[in-house]
């Protein structure tokens, strides 16, 4: 499970595997990557033109989310669920990640 503590900047590297076979998830064909986080009152959405890279080779399933220090503040406290959205041109793949993402407060100010 990964760590956010909010006010940070924080680049997470997320790993899609495909349902039907347990492979890496190709993302070769991808045309937009959206990653949308739980926030404390609307959520936080990163895409391929704000934050998201797909890590080359595409083949292997890998994406970069880069959050800032605004993104982690309006981040929901807790173990937080998120959610990736993969568009192949008019295909499209919605994984969810239940659970994955801890954020948690600054100790000191």
């Amino acid at each position: 499970m990964a760590q956010v503590i909010v006010g940070e900047d924080k680049q997470l590297t997320i790993r899609i595997i495909s349902e039907s076979s347990d492979e890496p998830y190709d993302l070769s064909s991808a045309t937009e990557v959206t990653v949308c986080f739980e926030g404390h009152t609307s959520t936080v959405t990163k895409n391929t033109s704000s934050g998201v890279t797909i890590l080359s080779p595409e083949e292997l399933g890998k994406i970069t989310v880069d959050l800032d220090d605004t993104d982690t503040q309006a981040l929901k406290t807790g173990t937080i669920n998120f959610e990736v959205t993969i568009d192949a041109g008019t295909d499209r793949k919605i994984v969810q990640f239940k659970k994955q993402l801890q954020v948690i407060e600054r100790l000191c100010s």
